[in-house]
């Protein structure tokens, strides 16, 4: 279990890191689809065919593993190393301007929205920017309606139950979207 200074690191590091200067130090390279990689955490960065999307929040998110990885996620799966050693490691590698620091550390103690909300929306997003022409508008309604309730299904949830709700949510909205468009393309 990290410490809360431990905690703090990690903190900083991932919302003060850029992921895609991680991802270039590491040598890992974006996919033919500007944004999607080879998810570097499971199977070693060695799968197949691109199943990650890097957001502009600086994080992951796997499709295919269901799960959001930040900057010390990468580098400690790369490195083998902990997330605490990561975090260390990628603020002596990318010193954060002046102030910085300090801001983040005061945002970490705000209330956190749980990733696998963040990754619902990114992807609803991400699908409303690519069939908004294709789709009835009463499909987003409804996909909306699940967004704001989304906090209220997750509360009390391991991070386990939330990937497989995201799963779950994401299977749902790709099978709605398959029988609207033909199919979602991803």
């Amino acid at each position: 279990m990290s410490t809360a200074t431990e905690q703090r690191t990690i903190y900083v590091a991932d919302n003060g890191v850029s992921l895609t200067d991680v991802l270039g130090d590491l040598g890992i390279h974006f996919g033919r689809i500007p944004g999607q990689i080879r998810c570097p955490v499971h199977k070693g960065g060695l799968e197949g065919t691109p199943s990650a999307r890097i957001y502009p929040d600086s994080r992951i998110f796997c499709y295919t593993c269901g799960t959001q990885y930040g900057p010390t996620d990468v580098y400690a799966a790369a490195m083998e190393i902990t997330k605490e050693q990561a975090a260390e490691t990628l603020l002596e590698k990318f010193p954060l301007e002046p102030g910085v620091k300090d801001q983040l550390l005061r945002e970490f103690h705000l209330p956190k929205t749980p990733p696998v909300l963040t990754a619902y929306q990114n992807l609803f997003e991400d699908i409303l920017l690519r069939y908004r022409h294709r789709v009835p508008l009463e499909v987003y309604r409804k996909q909306a309606v699940m967004l704001e309730k989304l906090p209220e299904l997750l509360g009390g949830q391991s991070s386990d139950q939330q990937a497989d709700k995201f799963r779950f949510l994401n299977d749902n909205l790709r099978a709605t979207l398959d029988a609207h468009v033909g199919g979602t393309g991803t």
